[in-house]
Order: structure tokens, then sequence, then C-alpha cells
């Protein structure tokens, strides 16, 4: 039996990202500082994502399965807001912008090499998202920060309860 890329690779980055939550969170015990906490509750969902993509891969997609990988990110950025209330809602999205590119990024050349990219759906993905990105920060950056947040929690409330009834 030969095991998939798209299996593997979702398996180590989350066994990764635990690892890593762990090393975090032993700082934090020893010196409590709360980035030490806020970066491994980040390195948790994420793993906890990557390690839904794995199962996705192993067994194939469910619905429950696809919500719990979306429903990680919007916890993150809940989580964010809770822990740093004094961060701007564009900081907020500007941070998981930071983290989310570079990610994707990589596993897009990663599936460019396996030669799994739909270019017709990549197409009509970059459509939408890149403008969406540039209309979205210039939009937040001039938002004062009580309306962001107000948009953002909505955002994450549809999601939810999109995910919850099965949208």
């Amino acid at each position: 039996m030969r095991l998939h890329p798209n299996v593997v690779l979702p398996a180590l980055t989350s066994l990764l990202g635990f690892g890593f939550a762990g090393v975090l969170l032993r700082r934090f015990a020893r010196r409590p500082h709360v980035y030490h906490l806020v970066w491994a509750l980040g390195l948790v969902w994420y793993a906890l994502a990557a390690g839904s993509e794995a199962l996705g891969g192993a067994q194939g997609w469910t619905p429950g399965l696809y919500r719990a990988w979306y429903i990680t990110g919007a916890i993150g950025v809940a989580a964010l807001m809770l822990l740093y209330p004094k961060l701007r809602g564009s900081q907020v999205v500007g941070s998981d912008l930071a983290h989310a590119i570079p990610l994707v990024t990589v596993a897009g050349l990663g599936h460019l090499q396996l030669g799994h990219i739909d270019y017709r759906l990549l197409v009509g993905l970059l459509l939408g998202s890149v403008p969406g990105i540039y209309i979205g920060s210039t939009v937040s950056s001039r938002l004062p920060d009580v309306m962001m947040r107000r948009i953002l929690a909505c955002i994450l409330l549809v999601m939810g309860i999109a995910c919850v009834v099965g949208g």
C-alpha cells in the first residue's frame, strides 16, 4: 500500500503543529508570557485543521470533516480578538493573512509538483480572492475599529451557523 501525499503531508504538518505547540506551552509554564500561549493555541488549531485534512485525504471528505477544517480558522480569529482586545480589526485580518498566504503558497506548489491542479478552478479562485483581499484590506484600514469588529463578528456568526446547519 502506497501512502498518498494528500494524507502524509497534512499528517506530518499536524504532528509538527502539535509538537511546536507543546514546546511553546512548556515555555509558557516556565515563563508565562501571553504570546507563548496565543501561539501555542494557534498551532493547536492549525494542527487540528491539518489533521482533519489528513483524515479527509485518507477516508474521503465528509460534510462534518469539511466544516471542522474551516471552523478552526474562524475559532483562531475569534481567539485573537478575545485575547488581544486592543488589536484593531485590520491587524487581526492582517495577521490571519500573514500566516495563510505562505501556507497556501507552499501547499499550492506541492500540488503543482504532483500535477493536482485544476487550472479553471484556480483562475476562478484567484479572480475572486485577489480583488476580495485588496478590497477587504483597503476597507478595513479605513473603517472605525468598532464597525470592523461588528462586521467580523457577523461574518463569524454566519459562518458558524452555516457550519452547524450544513451550509
